[in-house]
């Protein structure tokens, strides 16, 4: 992650975080998206080094319990109606949480417990709306013949 990057990833987080947006810049929506090539116009939100970024200000704000809003942020969103970005954002969320923890760079103290209840619900959520997510070419989609759902299960070991 460059400089830029970073800076503007950390100043998004502390804008999310003081206008109670918190589910926006974790899903990479609107203001908070930040491309992770800027090469391309269509590619898709720099989901991993906003969760880098998301873990460092953990790190040094401990008292801002960013754990605790990361999980109620992530199971609050899964609860109610979800639209096709909204669930491959929260998907993306929860495979670049995963990778950081993966590489040892995660300040994040959640529970097994409840990571479990995260990853229970991710499923259902996404068995519930498999009909949609196979019909979508969105982002990785477009390289699956069951769209979005391919892509999400050809990383299901990377998630579950």
């Amino acid at each position: 992650m460059n400089d830029v990057m970073e800076e503007t990833l950390k100043k998004n987080l502390e804008i999310a975080l003081k206008y109670n947006n918190l589910a926006d810049y974790l899903l990479g929506r609107g203001a908070y998206f930040v491309s992770s090539d800027r090469r391309f116009d269509d590619s898709a939100h720099a989901f991993y080094n906003s969760m880098l970024v998301y873990n460092d200000y953990n790190r040094n704000n401990p008292n801002l319990r960013l754990s605790d809003r990361y999980l109620q942020t992530l199971l609050s969103k899964m609860k109610g109606k979800l639209v096709l970005t909204e669930l491959y954002g929260i998907f993306k969320c929860v495979l670049a949480q995963n990778q950081v923890e993966a590489n040892g760079k995660s300040s994040l103290t959640i529970s097994a417990k409840d990571k479990e209840k995260i990853l229970t619900l991710l499923k259902k959520v996404i068995s519930e709306n498999k009909s949609m997510l196979e019909q979508s070419t969105y982002k990785e989609g477009q390289e699956f013949d069951d769209g979005v759902y391919g892509y999400m299960n050809s990383n299901s070991g990377k998630v579950f």
